[in-house]
């Protein structure tokens, strides 16, 4: 893949629509690797005003979807496993870590990490994919 497809990649992925829906950001999109922010609003909450668990584990799965496709191979994901460990309030930004831990010629596996900007470890996410091509 050339410097101008991988660049185009990168765009493809960071214009997600769900993404620009809850406002995730992707800060970084390297092969293997990325990262996504998202500042936490109230209309984000769930009916006991604290972040709503889906919105987490959209934010994990962007991450680890750009980490695994960023190289321009096309996955689908199979499995996931969220474990989510504190509650997130609004005002707060998270930022969702992820790397590819084991790849196959059809198959990967990815870990993300999602944590406050204090270093809170807020839910643990993985993830195994389908590689289309």
């Amino acid at each position: 893949m050339t410097s101008d497809d991988l660049t185009a990649n990168r765009e493809r992925i960071s214009n997600d629509p769900l993404c620009r829906t809850l406002g995730i950001e992707f800060e970084r999109i390297e092969p293997n690797y990325a990262e996504t922010t998202l500042d936490v609003t109230a209309d984000l909450t769930n009916f006991n005003g604290k972040l709503h668990g889906a919105v987490i584990f959209a934010l994990a799965d962007a991450a680890a979807g750009a980490a695994d496709q960023a190289n321009g191979t096309t996955t689908v994901g199979i499995e996931t496993s969220t474990s989510f460990l504190t509650a997130v309030e609004p005002g707060e930004t998270l930022t969702a870590t992820a790397e590819v831990v084991h790849e196959s010629a059809k198959f990967s596996t990815t870990q993300a990490s999602v944590e406050t900007t204090d270093g809170t470890e807020v839910a643990t996410f993985n993830a195994r994919g389908y590689r289309i091509d």
